[in-house]
């Protein structure tokens, strides 16, 4: 309450106003502000000194995604390392949560991350992967698709995938020139558009592929299997087919194999 005191109005505790820069936290008890005490709006980041609010002031579950304006926090906010995967639950991070090209092959640093079909992270690679020295190689514009290994249209000029478990994966359009592809299994692999001049598939399986799209001039196929192959007017010239299988292929090649060996008869 107000009272009067020798003709002078003195207010009550409570009435009382205080002069700019009077009340420091030293001043407030523990417990006594509350958000209820604060109104709407009135304390934004221009408020509080830098490092003033850390983990250790904040209560356990107190942030949530609805205190967080869009856009509010960037990469700058995020000091290095802050962020690692005990830091986000299961099924926290989903597609619809990464940009466009966000993820490319310099992003991916373990293989263990996209190693296997089994991984419910990562849905749809196929058993065995790619090594981490492959996928460092890479240089994409389609990125990893969950549903397969997708490759098409990335440039892959001289990438070593030697040995590389790339069953059904997707290489349409993409720039294989002088790649080492011996010993990979690309079986029932999409290699329409692709250009593999001067690549070497020795011991690769290419079983069960269309190739009627695919350029293999001056490519290295000895002791390859494109059985069941599709290879209507595909072009081997200058292609090494020593000791390749063509069981069970369909169509009619090309070209003039290396050494003027004969083309394959389906």
């Amino acid at each position: 309450m107000a009272a009067f005191i020798a003709g002078a109005f003195v207010a009550s505790p409570e009435l009382r106003a205080y002069a700019a820069g009077t009340v420091t936290s030293a001043d407030i008890v523990d417990g006594e502000v509350k958000s209820v005490d604060i109104g709407n709006g009135e304390v934004t980041s221009q408020d509080l000194a830098a490092s003033a609010v850390t983990n250790s002031k904040i209560a356990t579950d107190a942030k949530s995604t609805s205190k967080i304006g869009p856009g509010a926090v960037t990469n700058s906010d995020i000091g290095g390392s802050a962020v690692t995967t005990g830091k986000i639950k299961d099924g926290q991070v989903m597609s619809a949560d990464i940009a466009q090209d966000a993820v490319g092959a310099r992003e991916i640093q373990s293989q263990t991350a996209i190693n296997s079909h089994t991984d419910s992270k990562i849905a749809g690679i196929p058993s065995g992967g790619l090594t981490n020295a492959q996928f460092q190689t890479l240089k994409c514009n389609s990125g990893i698709n969950r549903a397969r290994v997708d490759l098409s249209g990335c440039d892959l000029r001289g990438v070593d995938l030697s040995g590389a478990n790339l069953r059904n994966a997707n290489f349409s359009g993409a720039n294989l020139n002088g790649a080492n592809l011996r010993n990979a299994n690309f079986n029932g692999a999409n290699l329409n558009g692709a250009d593999f001049l001067g690549a070497s598939f020795s011991g690769a399986d290419l079983s069960s592929i269309d190739l009627r799209n695919t350029k293999l001039g001056n490519t290295n196929l000895s002791n390859a299997n494109l059985s069941y192959d599709n290879i209507n007017g595909v072009n081997f010239t200058a292609a090494d087919l020593t000791g390749a299988t063509f069981t069970g292929c369909t169509g009619t090649p090309t070209g003039i194999p290396l050494g003027g060996a004969p083309l394959p008869i389906c």
